[in-house]
């Protein structure tokens, strides 16, 4: 009989994710990190030299499992206004599913990183900042066919930004007040937010 559990470094990473997202990383210690993961100090040094490039693991595994979730949007049946409003249907429903087992809303690792570290470790602000590029350009070609479908002329890699901005900000008024619906009514509003932005380029270009 084969174990369902994964490897070691990807237990380490899963572990890790999920005590960073419940408390914070500079909380979470590597002691703590070892008891959770059940696993001894000198296992954890095999696989990672500090607690840092732990972190940036988890936010590549965390990222990679999101783009694939981007992906899938792509590929689906759904117009494209109800894909663009999906994109924000993979931080919420993970997030939903956090708060049915009565955990906190936990928000986005990237963005939770982003805000209490990249001011104080420049390395981790390159990893965070990679991954919400990778997010962007998983996100580009849903953001796309919405414009080309509404005969929006915005650069794509502008108007997906500007969607992922709002995923964002989302996220962090879900998680402040624990509510999906903070996220949900930006998902509305990420169309009718990229015609608004449209029509003032358009005025500017005539004005000019």
């Amino acid at each position: 009989m084969t174990s369902s559990r994964p490897d070691t470094r990807t237990h380490l990473v899963n572990t890790a994710t999920s005590l960073f997202l419940n408390k914070s990383y500079g909380t979470i210690s590597t002691s703590k990190i070892c008891t959770s993961a059940e696993v001894n100090k000198g296992t954890f040094y095999h696989f990672f030299p500090s607690k840092a490039a732990l972190l940036i693991a988890a936010l590549e595994k965390y990222t990679a499992e999101a783009v694939a979730q981007l992906h899938q949007i792509q590929h689906c049946s759904l117009s494209p206004e109800q894909k663009l409003k999906a994109l924000f249907d993979v931080p919420a429903n993970t997030n939903a599913v956090w708060l049915e087992e009565n955990a906190p809303y936990y928000g986005c690792l990237i963005s939770n990183i982003a805000h209490e570290l990249s001011t104080v470790d420049e390395q981790i602000r390159v990893a965070a900042a990679r991954c919400l590029h990778d997010l962007i350009e998983a996100a580009k070609p849903v953001v796309k066919e919405y414009c080309d479908s509404n005969n929006v002329s915005l650069d794509v890699g502008t108007a997906t930004e500007r969607v992922v901005a709002l995923l964002q900000g989302g996220l962090t008024m879900a998680k402040l007040f624990k509510a999906n619906q903070h996220l949900q009514r930006l998902a509305e509003q990420a169309g009718p937010a990229l015609l608004a932005l449209n029509n003032q380029e358009d005025r500017e270009v005539v004005q000019g």
